[in-house]
């Protein structure tokens, strides 16, 4: 059966990309959306809260959960403080607001955690993870990643988790790694997961490297770390790092980034998926070397050749 929409005097344009996010998307999300697809490209928090009958700090957690899902963007005048700044390690996180979280009175804290046991799990679990009490201020900003992010108990437990192991064990870090990643559109638990596992590769690899080039503890360089960049989504594993490097210095006598990524970036494009099938390469192309060499230069030839040509002109004297 057909249907047709009966637009009359109004049409709501919105992005293809939404119906990848819906599922991801709560009540609350949907209906900002709509909201803003209507409003001709003005946003007003308040009132919007009052159209929809909720606070003006849950229309700006919905409207963040579509701007780090790539759907709406805010043309801001950045001498406004209208988006606050964060720096996490040489990373800045921008967030919409300072007041973007809502704050909790000690009563309110307390009738939150007798009403939602889960929430006095989650602070008993973190409080043990960093190894401290949290005061008040730490637990406003515990309590308002699951409650304006929306982020799950088991969520915020796995990060903390994290950032404690990368001695980064403070709420601040923990809000701020948090932020960032809402930002990247990682919402889930099996996303952040995925996304420990490629920061854990990544550092794998960083420390390979250095042991193999002997950078020591250096920093890497600007265009060296666009080569381990590269090789980091080649899912490059240990034992082809290795093999490149022992061909890039066999080849020039020297580590060098740039031919390593040559070797890396040809087996990739080779179809090469395993150390065994570039060993098995290698040998294939030595032995193919080698019989190019006798077959334009056999020793043995040679010299039969030679002592031939020296009996015939002796035979002529």
């Amino acid at each position: 059966m057909n249907f047709n929409f009966e637009y009359k005097n109004r049409v709501l344009n919105l992005p293809g990309a939404v119906t990848e996010k819906i599922g991801k998307a709560g009540k609350t999300e949907l209906e900002v959306l709509i909201i803003l697809a209507g409003s001709g490209n003005e946003y007003n928090a308040d009132e919007i809260a009052g159209v929809l009958g909720i606070t003006a700090s849950e229309v700006e957690t919905a409207v963040n959960f579509w701007r780090g899902a790539g759907i709406i963007d805010f043309d801001v005048d950045p001498s406004l403080p209208a988006i606050e700044k964060h720096t996490v390690g040489n990373t800045t996180v921008s967030v919409l607001r300072s007041g973007d979280m809502p704050q909790y009175s000690g009563q309110e804290l307390e009738e939150i955690f007798g009403k939602n046991p889960e929430m006095k799990y989650l602070i008993d679990e973190i409080q043990r993870t960093f190894g401290k009490m949290l005061n008040n201020s730490e637990l406003n900003k515990v309590v308002g990643l699951a409650d304006s992010y929306r982020f799950s108990v088991e969520y915020i437990l796995l990060l903390a988790r994290y950032v404690n192991d990368n001695n980064r064990g403070t709420v601040p870090y923990l809000v701020s790694s948090a932020k960032k990643l809402y930002d990247g559109g990682i919402f889930t638990v099996e996303a952040l997961e995925e996304q420990i596992k490629d920061d854990e590769d990544r550092k794998t690899l960083e420390s390979r490297v250095k042991t193999l080039f002997g950078i020591g503890s250096r920093k890497f360089t600007t265009n060296e770390k666009k080569y381990i960049d590269n090789w980091s989504k080649m899912t490059v594993s240990d034992e082809i790092l290795v093999l490149a490097y022992e061909v890039t210095v066999d080849n020039t006598g020297t580590p060098s980034f740039p031919y390593m990524n040559k070797v890396l970036t040809n087996w990739k494009e080779a179809g090469y998926r395993t150390a065994e099938d570039i060993s098995a390469a290698l040998e294939s192309y030595k032995k193919s070397k080698e019989s190019a060499k006798a077959a334009s230069f056999n020793e043995n030839e040679f010299f039969e050749a030679a002592l031939k040509h020296s009996m015939e002109i002796h035979r002529k004297k």
